[in-house]
């Protein structure tokens, strides 16, 4: 992370883990707090380590990394991490008609995030790779920034059941089936398209929501070119998560 990207970060998040001194302490900075946080999330190391880097308690390393997650999550989460609208939705949506797939605002897919096995129901959480997660579901624009995260479902939970209990869903179904302002639709030989997010066959097809076509053997040319396109734009997520993973282990 660049230091200017540092200083961006703590001076809006200052006010949220800033602790008040009192007689029995003396509390970390907030540069600090923010500094062993982001440390923790972009390496593998454990508490131990982290604490001789810093010169802090193994508690206190841990107290730290709740804390200012739960900055972030509160802070920070909504202000940068939205569906588009306005002219970034129009930008959003050109940036993906240039990748061959019109009418688009973004992409969506899920990840797994390895966990320890819980105690409880850990059979749940044990998912078709072989190691125990919670499912992470995201939307991402054309420039592979996320627009849209739902966390916490079990490992084993398909992606489709996921989609059916988010926000998101909820959200566009509450909207009449447009996840986007209906003024952003065009008429194509009669049939409404209304701006959508896309994702693999794995998801339910929706007015909002579209995938390729399925039984790849018995589909025409035309059918085969839009299956092409749109998992090519549909890429972006794909390569979304493996730069969240890369700079974050």
């Amino acid at each position: 992370m660049s230091r200017k990207t540092f200083e961006f970060v703590v001076e809006i998040l200052e006010p949220h883990i800033r602790r008040k001194k009192t007689n029995w302490r003396q509390p970390l900075e907030p540069r600090l707090r923010l500094a062993i946080a982001l440390w923790w999330y972009a390496t593998p190391s454990e508490y131990r380590s982290i604490g001789c880097i810093f010169g802090v308690g193994i508690a206190t390393v841990c107290v730290v990394v709740l804390q200012v997650t739960t900055a972030l999550q509160r802070a920070l989460l909504k202000r940068f991490v939205d569906l588009p609208t306005g002219a970034r939705l129009q930008e959003t949506m050109d940036g993906f008609a240039q990748r061959g797939y019109p009418m688009c605002a973004g992409a969506i897919d899920g990840t797994h995030i390895p966990i320890i096995a819980p105690r409880d129901e850990a059979s749940s959480y044990y998912n078709r790779k072989g190691w125990h997660s919670i499912v992470l579901q995201a939307v991402v624009d054309h420039n592979c920034c996320f627009t849209d995260v739902y966390v916490g479902w079990p490992g084993r939970t398909h992606d489709a059941r996921v989609l059916v209990n988010s926000p998101l869903y909820k959200k566009a179904e509450e909207q009449g089936g447009y996840l986007f302002p209906r003024e952003r639709s065009i008429t194509v030989e009669g049939v409404e398209v209304s701006a959508h997010i896309i994702g693999d066959p794995a998801y339910p097809l929706r007015k909002w929501l579209m995938k390729g076509f399925t039984n790849h053997h018995a589909l025409n040319q035309q059918q085969r070119t839009f299956n092409y396109r749109l998992s090519s734009a549909r890429m972006v997520v794909e390569n979304a998560f493996g730069r969240l993973k890369g700079r974050w282990s």
